[in-house]
Formats: C-alpha cells, structure tokens, sequence
C-alpha cells in the first residue's frame, strides 16, 4: 500500500537514486526570505477558509430571505444547487475510472448522476412549478424518497469496494435500469405508495422511509469509518459530516404538513450543507488536487530551478554525505552478508557430517515415498549403496509389502504419507537387500512447504531387532512358565483333596477324643489346606488366562452387568449397597474373562465398604488422551469406571495391588488369596487394554477398565 499525503492522496514511491528515502523537500533548505513568504502563504489559506465559511453563512441567510418571499424560487436554487454538485461528482468519477483502483468513487459519482436526475424531476414536479399536469405535492414526495432510497443505498454500498474494481458500464446500466423503473411507477403506472395526501400530510409509507433512510444513512457512517484506513482523516470527517447532515436532513422531512412548511425549509439547508460537504470530499479533493498530484514532479523540479542558485551547493553536499553513509552502511551490509554465508556453510557441512556419521538411520522420503536421502549409517545397514537407492520407492525396496506376522505395511506407509503424525512413532519390520527381516524403531517428522503441505517426512529409525528377540525368547519362556504353573497346580490339587478328606474324617470321627492341642492343630491344618485351595485355584484362572482362553464373540456388558449382580444379590442385599449403571457398549472379547474380570472388581467393592451406606457405580466413557498412545495417531479407546465410596488405599501402593499374591490387608481382616486383581489385569493385556485405579484413603476407589475402542459399539 503506498502512503497517503495530507489530502489523502497517494504519494509516489520514492526514488531509486534516493536509496529508499525520501527526497528532501526544497523547504528544508529555505533561508529566511522563503521561511517568511511560506508564513504569509499558510495566513492567507486560513484567511481564505474564513472567507469561504463567511461566504456560506451569507448565502444560506440569503436563501433564506428568498425563502420568505418566494419559496418555489428557493427551492428551485436549493435543488439546482445539489443537482449540480451532484453532476459535477459524476463528471470526476467518470472520468478517472480508468485511473481509479477501487470501485468507491466510481459507484457514488454514477449514483449522483442518477439522485441528480430524480432530484430535478423533483424540483419541476414541486407544487406551483405547474411543469407537469395535475400539480399534486404527492408526485414531488415520491420523486424525493426514490431519489434518497438510490442515495443511501449507495452510500452503503461504496465502502465495501474500497478493495475492488467494478465495471463502469454494467454500474451505469444497473442505475438506469432502477431509475427507469422507479419513474415508471411512479408516473404511468402510478403503483409507487402514496406519500403525501392533501390537508392530512404526510402518509404512514413516507415517514417509515425517512427512518429507514436514516438507519441506512447511519449504516453507511459505520461502514464508511471500518474502511477509515484508505481515507485521509479530513476527507473522512467531511464524508462523515456529509451524510450526517443527510440524515438530520432526511428527520426534518418526517415533521411537515406542507409542503411551505419550516421543516421543509430546514430539510432544504441541511441538503445543501450535505452536499457541500459531498463536493468539498470528493470534487475538490478528487478534482484539483490530484491534478496537482500528477504534476508534482514538475513542480518540485520548477521550484528547485528557481532555487537553485542558493540551494544546489547544500543539496550536493547533503547527497554526498548521504551516499557516503549509504556506501558505508551498503558495505557493512555486504561485509555482514558475507560472514553470514559462510557462518551458514559451515553450520550445514557440520550438520551434514553428523547426520552421515550418526549412529543412526536417517532418511529422507518425498511426498510419494521415493528416498530423497540415504545416510552413510543406512546404506551400511540395509546394504544399498546412495546411487543405488535414491529415487526408488520405500514400499518394496527398505519395507516389505507384509511383515512376517501379516501386518499390512504397504498401507501403514500410504497413510503415513498422508498424514505423517498418525505414525510419529512406530516400529516394524523392514528388509535388508539380501532379503533378511530386521525391526527398526522410526520417529517421523513431517516437512512442510509455504502453503502447509507435505513436501518431505524425516525419519530416523534405531535397529531393535536384538531386543524384539530377547523379547520373543522372554514371552515364550513367560508362555511355558504359564504352561508349567497351570500344570503343576493341577497336579498339587488332588493330593491336597485328600489331605483335605482326611482332615475332614479327623475331625468328624476323632474329633472328640483330641485334647484342646490336638484340635488346635487340627483346625489349623484345614484352614491351611482350604486357604491352599484357594491359591491352586487362583493360579489356575491366572493360567487360565491365556492357556485355556477362548476365541472373542459379541458380549453386551448390560446383560453381563446384570447377571453378574443378579450372582451377587445376596451380598449386595446384606451389605445395603445402593447399585447404579449407566448404559454400556457392546464389545468383541471373551465373555467368560469379562464376567470373570467384572465380578472380581464388583466383588472386590462389596467387601472393601466402609462405614457410609455402600454405594458401587458402574459407567462407560469415552477416554482423552489415549492411554498409551504415541500421539495423536494412537488408537482411541473406551473406559469402564467401577467406583465405590469404601476403605480406599494410598496410590502409592497401586502398582503392588495388581501383582500375584500381593495384600495391602491382613487375611484376618479380609479374606483372599491377593490373585483377584492380578487377574484382572492380566484378561485386560489378553485384550489389548489396560486396567488401573484412583483412589484416596477413606474415600473410595474407582477402577478403571480401558478397551480398544475398535473392539467396542453402542448398544441398541
């Protein structure tokens, strides 16, 4: 955007040979002749303002005393007045629209010409004219108000174009095409409304249309000061004041009876100062001082040959002292440039030893997956030399279409590249040039261009192939530890029931006959043995878990809820626990470890309770962030809450509670064997999920059962 001077014009750019400033103003070097006559120049424009404002006043008192004697020849001179003023905007603005860059002027000086001619069919139509037959003051209301609805409308409708051009051709046809039909109606067709009736005044229709000039001229204010920036703070305010005064105007037109009435002489003023200020805005400033403007150059260079005797020697010597500084600031420049070049060089041959040298894989993919940049690290590990790789495909090349365990990871990478941060961080298997399987961890990182697209992805990527082996070998050795406690527990079951029968003959047949010793011993015997049962069992369902698991199926955890509550009525009946479930989804997995997962926790919640009426709350969520996730392509997943109001426990202790055998509480105080929970969790990493808790002493806890949520849908 270029600057505007004080008229709000557009100052020319300034010249190349002034390196960027702006030219010195001959002024600067005036000695104290010039300095005086510049003083008398600015007196003499105050004085000639005063002047004009005297002239104004004494032609508005004149207008007046016409107006006493003659109203028919005041209004003619009021109307003729504007009608010229607005020919005059018309003339400017039609004759700089090739020179105009927005549609601004264009629109209000075509508008003009058109209010000039519905205000001069207004004038010859006026009551006592006797120009037209009929000589009604309704006909001269109806020009008026199709006159300031064309006005307003355009008023309102130039700030919006003060960032576009219009065709003046199509404009000027719009306008002609709205007069004609407005002038249609209202003299051969005679269906425009009624807007003044003889002996009432004025009728409903035309004092609704002044108001709704008003707010429309009010509107055009509000536009006109959002779009201040293009306009210079004087000719803003004389705009403003213009339709400002149109609008005290267009209020004055809502009082009369007559159409001699004060109110109409009041109207009349306040038109004329509306359009005053009009042509003062646009003709003045859009007339004579864009001529000046164009001959600006001319001017400065007249004036500095008429000063050039005294002022040539100190325009030298400040030029010279100028393009000295310039010289000296231009070599710094230089100088400065230089340094940063070569500081830059260095940082990037720095950068590029430590990506070619970095422990690392590092490389480089464009949009469509082809490898932009191959590592020395990389070309060792996967054994392609940099000319034998760049411009090939990743899919088929470094990444294998499957991975061994069926993965499908020529589709991974296909949404990979379309949005890189699904994928920030991820591992998987690829593929050496001679065929062999190896496991790289990679980070991604998406690079975008100046318009937010993918233009490249970096990926780094650490080969994990030693620890996914160690990790294979520790989950089959978990596998047969699995194998061998199930086995070994089932094999401990039944010499336990027959030491657990003979404890039952003991004490049924020689019970009696032990002393208090020998029953003693006796009872602690069976407790033990029973008390060994239960962690057989135990260890069997943690075996169970995954040796004796069952394939996944449709479970409704409503109808699993309710069963299981439905096992549980007695305890719940006997404890008063106040029971609340909200709705639950339907998921995939298998129903027997559900139910078995959601009696434990419910289980649990009955026995822990504390001394407040129990209460266990069962809902499902859905969880933010993701549990686990890697980002925000992790997957997204659904929680089950099961809450209580019971004992609680210190969360420093979370992790012990979920581990085999484990006990915050003595045996005498609850009963258990410390599997119940360990269990749990260990059905809920069968299914891909998670279980924890919050809880605080005294106050309750609440277990959290967090699902895949691909394996989770509403139920109906």
């Amino acid at each position: 955007m270029q600057p505007h001077d004080r008229n709000g014009l557009d100052v020319p750019a300034c010249p190349a040979d002034t390196g960027g400033r702006r030219p010195r103003h001959p002024a600067f070097f005036m000695n104290p002749v010039d300095a005086r006559q510049a003083r008398m120049e600015g007196q003499f424009v105050r004085q000639r303002r005063l002047a004009a404002v005297v002239a104004s006043l004494l032609i508005l008192a004149a207008l007046f005393v016409v107006s006493r004697f003659n109203y028919l020849l005041f209004h003619s001179l009021a109307e003729m007045f504007s009608v010229v003023i607005a020919c005059s905007i018309f003339v400017v603005a039609w004759n700089s629209r090739h020179f105009l860059n927005n549609g601004y002027l264009l629109l209000i000086g075509i508008a003009y010409l058109f209010v000039g001619t519905l205000d001069t069919l207004h004038m010859l139509s006026y009551k006592g004219m006797g120009v037209f037959p009929g000589d009604s003051a309704d006909t001269p209301t109806q020009l008026w108000i199709a006159s300031r609805y064309m006005e307003s409308i355009a008023l309102l409708v130039a700030p919006t174009l003060m960032t576009r051009r219009i065709d003046a051709g199509r404009v000027f046809g719009w306008f002609l095409a709205a007069t004609g039909i407005l002038l249609f109606a209202i003299f051969p067709a005679n269906v425009f409304p009624v807007c003044y009736v003889e002996g009432v005044g004025l009728t409903p229709f035309k004092k609704a249309s002044e108001y709704i000039i008003c707010l429309t001229l009010a509107a055009a204010i509000v536009l006109l000061l959002r779009q201040r920036r293009f306009f210079d703070p004087g000719v803003l305010r004389l705009l403003v004041g213009s339709i400002a005064a149109a609008i005290v105007c267009e209020l004055a037109f809502t009082f009369y009876v007559g159409v001699y009435d004060l109110s109409n002489l009041t109207g009349h003023f306040f038109k004329i100062i509306s359009f005053t200020l009009t042509y003062k805005a646009i003709v003045e400033t859009g007339l004579v001082k864009p001529y000046n403007l164009l001959f600006r150059d001319l001017k400065l260079g007249e004036a500095a040959l008429r000063a050039a005797n005294d002022q040539l020697e100190n325009k030298v010597r400040a030029r010279t002292a100028e393009l000295s500084e310039a010289n000296e600031a231009l070599a710094s420049e230089v100088v400065e440039r230089k340094q940063a070049e070569a500081a830059l060089r260095r940082s990037e041959l720095k950068y590029r030893e430590l990506v070619e040298h970095a422990n690392s894989i590092i490389l480089r993919l464009d949009a469509q997956g082809k490898i932009l940049f191959f590592n020395e690290f990389a070309q060792n590990f996967f054994g392609f030399r940099e000319g034998e790789i760049l411009g090939r495909q990743a899919v088929g090349t470094i990444v294998p279409e499957t991975e061994t365990s069926g993965r499908d990871l020529a589709s991974m990478m296909r949404r990979m590249l379309s949005d890189p941060e699904v994928y920030s961080s991820n591992e998987y298997e690829n593929m050496r040039r001679n065929g062999e399987r190896v496991w790289v961890a990679w980070t991604n990182k998406a690079i975008r261009d100046g318009n937010g697209r993918i233009a490249e992805i970096l990926c780094i990527g650490n080969d994990i192939s030693a620890r996914r082996r160690i990790e294979e070998e520790l989950e089959r050795s978990n596998r047969e530890l699995q194998e061998f406690a199930f086995i070994a527990s089932h094999d401990l079951k039944e010499p336990l029931r027959k030491v657990m029968a003979f404890g039952d003959r003991l004490h049924s047949r020689f019970g009696e006959r032990l002393d208090e010793d020998g029953r003693d011993y006796l009872a602690r015997m069976r407790k033990a043995a029973f008390r060994m049962q239960n962690l057989i069992e135990s260890l069997l369902n943690y075996s169970r878990v995954t040796t004796k698991a069952e394939t996944f199926s449709t479970v409704d955890l409503n109808v699993l809820i309710k069963e299981i509550l439905s096992d549980l009525e007695t305890s719940i009946a006997e404890n008063g626990v106040r029971i609340e479930v909200e709705r639950l989804p339907i998921i995939q997995a298998d129903s027997n470890q559900m139910r078995q997962l959601f009696q434990n926790l419910i289980s649990n919640a009955l026995k822990y309770h504390g001394t407040e009426a129990p209460f266990v709350g069962i809902r499902g969520k859905k969880a933010a962030p993701t549990p686990g996730g890697t980002g925000s392509g992790g997957p997204s997943w659904y929680q089950v809450l099961v809450e209580d109001n019971g004992i609680g426990f210190d969360e420093k202790y979370l992790d012990r509670i979920f581990a085999p055998f484990q006990r915050l509480h003595g045996r005498d105080a609850y009963e258990g064997t410390g599997m119940g929970l360990a269990i749990c969790r260990k059905i809920m990493e069968r299914h891909g999920g998670t279980l924890t808790a919050n809880s605080t002493p005294g106050r309750g806890s609440t277990f959290i059962v967090t699902l895949p949520a691909r394996s989770v849908r509403s139920a109906p």
